[in-house]
């Protein structure tokens, strides 16, 4: 997309970005990353600071919600558990959407030449490499725990 490539010390305008867009069939989570710098006039180096950051607090946001589902799961909240599990399913097709890459990360990626392990997050970079398997491992368990007691009556509590 141009707008990646006129992002620099450069600032321009919300209405320049608008411009730049115009045309664009695909309207997404970019766009809204993208006008949002260009109204606070933020470069490339705050632009992934700023991917960065909303990157690890949705990331948190999921982690969260998995450890929930296996708690509520644990407690016989059979509703709560399947709340969160349909609140981690979003993130999930999300995931399946973008050929499992994170959105954030492919968008990170316009503002560096850095695409170590971490490099679009605040974590460590052995963490960012697991963080799939690591909570989609957890994620499964507390899946499998509510469907064997909503199903089963298992492990009542």
């Amino acid at each position: 997309m141009v707008a990646y490539s006129v992002c620099s010390s450069d600032t321009l305008t919300f209405r320049q970005y608008i411009d730049i867009y115009h045309g664009e069939t695909k309207y997404n989570f970019d766009l809204v990353l993208v006008l949002c710098a260009a109204s606070l006039d933020i470069g490339e180096k705050s632009m992934l600071v700023l991917i960065r950051v909303l990157h690890t607090i949705i990331w948190v946001f999921f982690v969260a919600c998995i450890v929930a589902v296996l708690v509520f799961a644990g407690v016989n909240r059979l509703d709560m558990a399947m709340l969160f599990i349909g609140i981690v399913m979003i993130e999930v097709v999300v995931l399946a959407l973008n050929k499992n890459q994170c959105p954030l990360r492919l968008l990170a990626e316009r503002y560096t030449d850095d695409h170590s392990d971490g490099f679009d997050i605040y974590l460590p970079g052995w963490l960012a490499k697991h963080t799939k398997s690591i909570f989609g491992t957890l994620f499964v368990v507390g899946v499998i725990l509510t469907a064997a007691r909503w199903l089963f009556g298992f492990f009542r509590v």
